[in-house]
């Protein structure tokens, strides 16, 4: 694995999350059942940094690197997938705090570990007023919807006469924060995986949001780091929640391979040459989607250190990295999960926990199968036809 040459920031929270994993698992139960983290893994997430880990060090924050972003993620999924996938939305805001003015900055993360929850497509409508926009709209799959205390929404700018277009002749999209007040939260995430990350729908009707509160993914941050400077190095993070639960599938079925003994009641599973090799597989085929990942987010933000312009094909590897350490994942832990045999059915089983965890995230458009062909197309020097590429 090729390593970064800039200096790694927030490191110290990686280690603040190890400390935690033993409480998160020890909380998984209640977790999935309730369709909520805790309060007491809520709060100690907290205290460890995490959900500010983005916050700009101007403001007092850490600036994680990207690659530690990653790695906070990956540890907290390998305890719990819900808990980091819940961490890996919550913590967006010191991105958020680097594309808006100071003063909102200020306001909205005053807590620098206050916990955003956001929807980046446009399902809302925002029409300019006076000041600002006043926005209706519902956005689905607000993950950490429960614990959040601002939200942020896609929206669609209109006015009479339809779409405002910008100057290039495109549909003007600005982001809209609004605070938990202004947000209605419906009850309606009850799926098979990730059943404690609250993605629930939310929406707003009719509300004013001043123009300082609104931004695009797209404008100049107001900091020169790193960081800020590669607009999808926001969703960097995401795939450490499919690599954490792909090492604890193998983990979790090595632990019951060392206990379950087969039909001929001689030896133990963890002896059977089939079950040895669908472990080094996973292995191998982890190892290489992990590497490749962390190999092709070093490459980027080394480049935009040194205050290099991204290539095209930089952009797609690191685009196909992502969406490879999802599909990757989902192999992995299905291997896992067929490896462990009539043990592995039960709901109280963390192998069936892990299968389903990993099969909802393989739906979201983050890891659609799609991707591979956009990077593919931008490798070859053709127009990859993404806006994430």
């Amino acid at each position: 694995m090729t390593h970064s040459r800039a200096p790694r920031q927030g490191t110290e929270i990686i280690d603040r999350v190890r400390a935690l994993s033993p409480s998160i698992l020890a909380a998984s139960d209640e977790i999935e059942k309730s369709g909520r983290l805790t309060d007491e893994i809520v709060h100690a997430l907290k205290d460890a940094g995490v959900f500010g880990m983005a916050i700009p060090r101007a403001m007092g924050g850490p600036e994680a690197d990207p690659m530690t972003q990653l790695e906070i993620v990956e540890v907290l999924s390998t305890a719990d997938g819900s808990v980091g996938w819940v961490a890996m939305i919550g913590s967006d805001g010191g991105y958020y705090a680097a594309l808006v003015p100071e003063e909102a900055a200020e306001e909205i993360y005053a807590d620098r570990n206050v916990v955003t929850a956001s929807t980046l497509l446009p399902r809302g409508k925002a029409r300019p007023v006076e000041g600002g926009y006043r926005v209706s709209g519902q956005w689905g799959f607000g993950s950490a919807s429960l614990h959040a205390e601002w939200f942020v929404g896609g929206c669609l700018v209109v006015d009479d006469a339809g779409p405002v277009l910008d100057a290039e002749g495109q549909p003007t999209i600005r982001m809209t924060f609004f605070p938990r007040s202004d947000c209605t939260i419906h009850d309606n995430w009850q799926t098979t995986g990730l059943a404690g990350s609250g993605s629930n729908d939310w929406g707003v009707d009719d509300v004013f949001v001043p123009a300082e509160r609104t931004f695009s993914l797209f404008d100049p941050p107001r900091f020169d780091g790193p960081v800020y400077a590669y607009p999808w190095f926001i969703v960097a993070n995401a795939p450490g929640v499919s690599l954490g639960i792909a090492r604890a599938s193998i983990d979790t079925l090595c632990e019951l391979a060392a206990e379950k003994i087969v039909m001929t009641g001689k030896t133990r599973l963890q002896d059977d040459l089939l079950l040895q090799t669908s472990v080094g597989r996973a292995e191998a085929e982890l190892g290489a989607a992990r590497a490749y990942v962390y190999d092709a987010t070093a490459s980027l933000y080394d480049t935009l250190a040194r205050g290099d312009e991204v290539t095209l094909a930089q952009r797609a590897t690191y685009r196909l990295a992502g969406i490879h350490a999802f599909r990757a994942s989902k192999s992995v832990v299905s291997r896992m999960y067929e490896a462990g045999g009539g043990s592995a059915l039960y709901s109280k089983s963390l192998l069936d926990r892990q299968w389903r965890d990993i099969s909802t995230i393989t739906q979201h458009a983050f890891a659609n199968e799609r991707v591979y062909g956009e990077g593919g197309r931008a490798l070859m020097g053709l127009d990859p036809k993404s806006h994430m590429i």
